[in-house]
């Protein structure tokens, strides 16, 4: 889910800045303020009055406020509106004291007012400090409840019914108040009906509080979304830039909708942290920008942001003297840094085999700078007030341009991944189907291999049994020394002989039992007819993953050649074969082949090993196992064969 989430939330924040930059052009198209039923006035009487308050906080508006003064007769003089009030025009006899720019206009209630609709004055936008509205030398409102936010705030005030008649004419003035050091800026007057100005009023709300406030909102989702990427791959630092700008920008646009505080102190540490985060999101973005083409980054640029990002901090700081004055000086400085590195970043993205991504980027970096430089004019009061701050607006764009840089990244990560996917899995392909060649060829050579060790094992098992008897009675029958029950003897031998060696090459499937079995199956009528009983006591054993045919041949020789013996030698009456499993701590499972006679048996201390014995313990040997041979003269003879079970456990 995350990584779907993370696949399509860039195209959808993208979406919404598109829809709300649209929504935007169509609002400043069209022009709300034009209410049939309301009355412009598009000039007024202005007088500039000093007071004699210096306070520039509430208590000092307020007392302003109390005392009232209407201005004298001379000092109104007709001016068109908007207007401006530059600092000298204000400035008294002494600078230390507010002043007072008013503005007088002349309405008549209409004769016949809609039932129970209220009168409203509306101003698009007043840049000064508080301000009063004052009918008839009567004041109806101020804003010293939050009077920080003039500069951003429409005027929008309902006339109580109870002090206009219909056909009354009404003297209205608006009062504002301002350090003589800076001006005064009003935009044009309406008043009239509530219904006919709120439209206009709800769009002016839309444009300045509303919309900074949308944007904040897109642009801590977008921060979100970028620091899951960072934490999901924290190796690109580029998506924490991004973030973490967000949040910066964020704090930026806290000052369009965030009341400030009264106290002058806190006032002006909550200016600071706005114009310290405005550089912060220049130097991320600025970073963020210059790090996309990792092959071309100006690193002189880059090594040279912190230094002025750390200058504009300690500027920005609340300590200085006259640090309540430096803000148009600030942001003109911001301006002319961020012009700089927008021009280098242009350059880089728009010369040949540019990347796209980056010549989005500028070019939205540069409607920014635009944007910005429109708003220090109109906070410096050199544009018409009526305008809007266009940088909360421009930010949807530059974070537009970033989401598009990120997933035409992210796709083109895709693609290579996938390219890369195909090549390696045709390369992989051809490798195995070279390996299937190769293994079917190794196939072959180690059947022919098997084929051919069997065929060595066979001619090697009968050259020296079964080919060596038959030459030794051939010699003896040629010689006419061998009577014909000898010579029978001897063939039945080798007809024994034969067998084990085509028993050997029955598929057994490692189990000794099944190939003691088939060796009994052989020999017990020859045994029965010798006059030899057999007792078979044989157990289920474990399987013997080294009991092969050639292995097998050796343990039925032992055994062959031992019941042999027997009837040659022992004049036994009773023969017993017992197998059994041996359990010993700390030593490997063993099977036991024990067979056991009842015959005249022979003394160990006094009969040398022949020839005989030897064969069978060398045999032993070639089966990895152990032969054992306990015999006493009268008391019979057993041997006991000690295999092992796992071959990797001796």
């Amino acid at each position: 889910m995350l990584h779907t989430l993370q696949r399509h939330l860039p195209r959808f924040l993208a979406c919404v800045a598109a829809g709300l930059l649209l929504v935007l052009l169509y609002i400043l198209i069209l022009d709300n303020t034009h209410a049939t039923a309301a009355t412009r006035f598009d000039a007024a009487d202005v007088c500039v009055q000093t007071t004699s308050e210096s306070r520039h906080e509430r208590a000092g508006f307020n007392a302003v406020f109390l005392h009232g003064g209407a201005p004298v007769a001379h000092c109104w003089q007709a001016m068109a509106l908007p207007h401006h009030i530059s600092p000298t025009q204000e400035a008294g006899q002494d600078g230390s004291k507010l002043s007072q720019a008013w503005f007088k206009v002349r309405y008549q209630v209409p004769l016949q007012p809609v039932d129970s609709e209220n009168l409203m004055i509306y101003v698009p936008r007043v840049m000064g400090s508080a301000w009063q509205v004052r009918i008839n030398d009567t004041q109806v409102a101020n804003n010293l409840e939050d009077w920080r936010m003039t500069w951003n705030t429409p005027l929008a005030i309902r006339i109580d019914p109870s002090y206009v008649r219909p056909g009354q004419m009404l003297d209205i003035r608006l009062g504002v108040m301002q350090r003589p050091e800076y001006g005064v800026s009003i935009a044009p007057i309406f008043i009239g009906p509530a219904s006919s100005l709120m439209p206009a009023l709800s769009w002016r709300r839309l444009l300045q509080i509303t919309m900074p406030q949308a944007s904040s909102v897109i642009l801590l989702l977008m921060g979100g979304f970028f620091f899951a990427f960072w934490l999901a791959r924290r190796h690109e630092s580029m998506h924490l830039l991004l973030a973490l700008a967000s949040v910066a920008w964020c704090v930026c646009n806290l000052q369009y909708v965030q009341h400030r505080p009264d106290d002058a102190w806190w006032a002006a540490c909550y200016t600071a942290m706005v114009n310290m985060a405005i550089s912060w999101v220049m130097w991320l973005i600025y970073l963020f920008v210059l790090r996309i083409d990792a092959q071309q980054r100006v690193r002189w640029l880059e090594r040279a942001l912190p230094w002025y990002v750390l200058f504009m901090t300690l500027v920005a700081v609340p300590v200085w003297p006259h640090s309540e004055d430096i803000g148009v000086i600030y942001h003109l400085l911001n301006s002319l840094v961020a012009t700089g590195v927008t021009i280098v970043i242009a350059r880089r993205a728009w010369r040949r085999h540019g990347r796209i991504e980056l010549r989005l980027i500028s070019l939205a970096l540069a409607s920014s700078l635009m944007a910005g430089t429109h708003d220090v004019a109109l906070l410096a009061q050199l544009l018409d007030p009526q305008g809007i701050y266009l940088l909360p607006y421009s930010t949807l764009l530059i974070f537009a341009s970033f989401l598009f840089a990120v997933q035409r990244r992210y796709v083109n990560a895709i693609a290579e991944t996938e390219h890369l996917s195909a090549s390696l899995a045709q390369r992989l392909a051809a490798r195995e189907d070279e390996l299937r060649v190769q293994h079917a060829r190794l196939l072959t050579i180690e059947r022919e291999q098997a084929l051919l060790l069997e065929r060595q094992r066979l001619m090697r098992d009968m050259h020296d049994g079964l080919g060596s008897t038959l030459m030794s009675s051939l010699v003896l029958v040629e010689q006419g020394q061998m009577k014909s029950q000898d010579l029978a003897l001897m063939l039945r031998e080798c007809v024994d002989d034969l067998r084990l060696v085509i028993d050997s090459l029955e598929p057994m499937g490692h189990d000794l039992v099944t190939l003691l079995a088939t060796l009994r199956y052989r020999l017990g009528k020859r045994l029965e007819h010798a006059g030899l009983a057999l007792e078979w006591a044989v157990q289920d054993l474990p399987s013997l993953p080294w009991l092969d045919p050639s292995h097998a041949l050796q343990v039925l020789r032992i055994v062959q050649e031992t019941l042999t013996n027997i009837l040659k030698h022992a004049e036994a009456s009773r023969v017993r074969i017992e197998t059994l499993l041996l359990h010993k701590p700390g030593l490997p499972d063993q099977v036991c082949v024990q067979i056991e006679d009842d015959g005249k048996g022979f003394d160990m201390n006094t009969i040398t090993a022949g020839r005989g014995l030897r064969h069978l313990r060398h045999r032993a040997q070639k089966v990895h196992g152990d032969l054992d041979i306990h015999s006493e003269a009268g008391q019979g003879t057993r041997i006991t064969l000690l295999l092992p079970v796992e071959l990797c456990m001796r």
